[in-house]
C-alpha cells in the first residue's frame, strides 16, 4: 500500500491514471466518492461533561451541523468496487438489525411480552452488532483514504496500490 498526493482538480475531475486504486490493474471505470471535509465536533465534545443538558446540546449541534463534502472520482475496477458495495450493504443491514433489535428489546421489556420475545430480539440485536463490527473493520481495509490538505489544493490518497502511485508520479509534469 502506498500514499500519493494529487492536485485537487485532478481528483475532482477524474484526471487520474487509468489504473485501479486498489489492485493497480488497468481500468476505465471511475467511482465517485464523497468525503466529508474538516474535523468532527472538536472542543464541543466537552459538553459531555455538562450532563444531560450538554448531551442534548451536543446532539442538536451534531444533527444540524453541515460539513462540506469533497467529491472525487477514483479509478477502480469492477471487482473491488463490487466488494466495497457489498461490504457497505452489510454494514447498513447490520446497523438496521442492531437498531431494530434494540428497539424491540425495549418494547418487549415495556410491554412484558415474555422472555422468548426478549431473547429473540436480543439475539437479533447481537447479530446486528457483530455484522456491523465485522463490516466496519473490513471497510477499513477496503476503502481508499482521501484527505484534503490545509491549503485545499492537494488531495492525499492513502492505502492505494503501488502501481497506481507509480502511475500518478509518472503522470506528473516535471517543474
Amino acid at each position: 500500500m502506498a500514499t500519493v498526493e494529487v492536485f485537487v482538480d485532478d481528483a475532482v475531475r477524474g484526471r487520474l491514471p487509468g489504473r485501479c486504486v486498489v489492485t493497480g490493474e488497468p481500468t476505465q471505470h471511475f467511482v465517485r466518492e464523497d468525503v466529508p471535509i474538516g474535523s468532527g465536533l472538536g472542543a464541543l465534545w466537552l459538553l459531555v461533561f455538562l450532563g444531560p443538558i450538554g448531551w442534548l446540546i451536543l446532539l442538536l449541534v451534531a444533527l444540524t451541523r453541515r460539513r462540506p463534502i469533497l467529491t472525487v472520482r477514483l479509478p477502480m475496477s469492477e471487482a473491488p468496487f463490487g466488494k466495497l458495495q457489498s461490504t457497505r450493504r452489510a454494514l447498513l443491514i447490520g446497523g438496521s438489525m442492531l437498531v431494530g433489535g434494540a428497539a424491540g428489546v425495549l418494547v418487549s421489556a415495556m410491554l412484558d411480552l415474555g422472555t422468548t420475545a426478549f431473547a429473540v430480539l436480543g439475539l437479533v440485536a447481537l447479530v446486528g452488532l457483530v455484522v456491523s463490527v465485522v463490516a466496519r473493520v473490513s471497510l477499513a481495509f477496503q476503502e481508499v483514504g482521501v484527505s484534503l490538505d490545509a491549503s485545499r489544493r492537494w488531495v492525499t490518497l492513502k492505502y492505494v496500490s503501488t502501481e497506481f502511485a507509480d502511475a500518478v508520479r509518472a503522470q506528473e509534469v516535471p517543474r
